[in-house]
């Protein structure tokens, strides 16, 4: 009895892994497709804006995504909401958050 459950278990484990690895192997597709749209548009507009423009496009892309990092771990709305306004409220406001 306990090779038929030794069996089933390891029929468990390699049905685990084989779609564990397909789903590995669609993860690095996207991966690869989305790194190859991204060669592609960059020539793209690289050709068609030139030097100068593309400065300007890429400067003006970094200062708007500049707040995105703050943003997603919500830092922003703790530095306007609860900052304090001496510097003596400040350690309680840090380890409050």
């Amino acid at each position: 009895m306990k090779g038929v459950a030794a069996q089933g278990c390891f029929t468990i484990m390699s049905n685990w892994i084989a779609k564990y690895r397909v789903n590995t192997g669609w993860m690095l597709l996207g991966q690869e497709l989305c790194l190859f749209m991204q060669a592609v548009y960059f020539l793209i507009i690289s050709r068609d804006l030139g030097v100068q423009l593309y400065g300007t496009f890429v400067g003006t892309a970094a200062f708007a995504q500049t707040p995105g990092p703050s943003s997603a771990s919500m830092e922003a709305t703790f530095w306007s909401r609860a900052s304090p306004r001496t510097t003596d409220f400040f350690p309680f406001y840090w380890d409050n958050l």
